[in-house]
């Protein structure tokens, strides 16, 4: 993932990233070639996260959170990921910085948003010329 912003805040916890943007939005990230593994760090690092944001009287909402996987295999049962002692349910699609992500980075979804954007404004531009 690649982050646009300026300033960030970046905090290890074993091999799970987390990075904080200006938004205070986080974006918890874990690599590894085994998925139990990578969902293990990513656990322990929300688990940390959470307790650190508790005890500066923040707290974390589990039902505005989102988890994506990204792969290009049809693993589709994963361990859970939990915020909260509440499960985190795996999304289809999720915005970060203006991109539409999908699970396989095919960048479909982000395309179709594009071509309806710019069909509206293309229609406004044409309106305007006077030309249909």
């Amino acid at each position: 993932m690649l982050n646009a912003y300026m300033t960030y805040i970046v905090i290890y916890y074993h091999s799970s990233q987390i990075k904080k943007n200006n938004n205070n939005n986080f974006v918890v990230f874990s690599v590894n070639k085994s998925l139990n593994h990578a969902i293990f760090h990513l656990n322990s690092a929300l688990y940390s996260l959470n307790n650190k944001l508790s005890s500066a009287f923040f707290e974390v909402a589990p039902d505005k959170s989102q988890l994506m996987i990204f792969t290009r295999k049809r693993y589709i049962d994963f361990p859970p990921v939990y915020i909260n002692n509440k499960t985190i349910v795996p999304s289809n699609t999720i915005t970060y910085l203006g991109l539409i992500l999908d699970p396989k980075l095919r960048w479909v979804p982000h395309f179709n948003y594009l071509k309806c954007i710019i069909s509206k404004w293309s229609n406004l531009l044409r309106a305007l010329a006077g030309t249909w």
